[in-house]
């Protein structure tokens, strides 16, 4: 996809490209929508989003790759996938992202379902996350906040939570 564009990606088969499987961002790569995909085997993401608002990535199967999906700097609206045995993490949320993240499963990952780094947050809750190294990760969440995505989805396994630490 080409910067600043938006697209709608529907039905598709994707498998063992170099790079993300699929790749947007830009400005107005707000209104992309990829749905109903089966993504497989890239070396890199699934899908990755740069510097994307709002977008729908939904009722896709994205397995096999190295990061299933990986945004940065983006918003999207991430549900009802199939996210399974990529070879790092289901989803890795990084920079400064705030996507909504719903009633996924997310299994089978070497390292962790939900990866939330750097200043990123993000709403997610009535996800099925099991079977990763870590189900979650997160680096700047309150403890109160980790408990709150504990209780609000369906987790089974460790869980990696620390926070950045300011000394004085």
């Amino acid at each position: 996809m080409i910067e600043s564009t938006y697209a709608y990606i529907e039905k598709n088969y994707l498998d063992k490209n170099f790079k993300s499987n699929i790749a947007y961002g830009g400005q107005r790569a707000c209104d992309t929508v990829i749905i109903n995909n089966e993504i497989y085997r890239s070396r890199a993401e699934g899908i990755f989003a740069i510097e994307s608002g709002y977008a729908w990535i939904h009722k896709n199967k994205i397995m096999e790759n190295a990061d299933g999906i990986l945004i940065y700097d983006s918003s999207p609206n991430i549900a009802n996938n199939d996210i399974s045995e990529n070879t790092r993490s289901g989803i890795t949320c990084c920079g400064a992202s705030y996507p909504h993240i719903t009633h996924n499963s997310i299994y089978g990952h070497t390292q962790s379902g939900i990866n939330m780094r750097d200043n990123s947050k993000g709403l997610v809750y009535s996800n099925n996350i099991f079977s990763n190294f870590y189900q979650l990760s997160t680096r700047a969440y309150k403890k109160e906040e980790n408990l709150k995505m504990l209780n609000e989805n369906e987790i089974e396994g460790d869980n990696e939570f620390s926070s950045n630490c300011v000394l004085f």
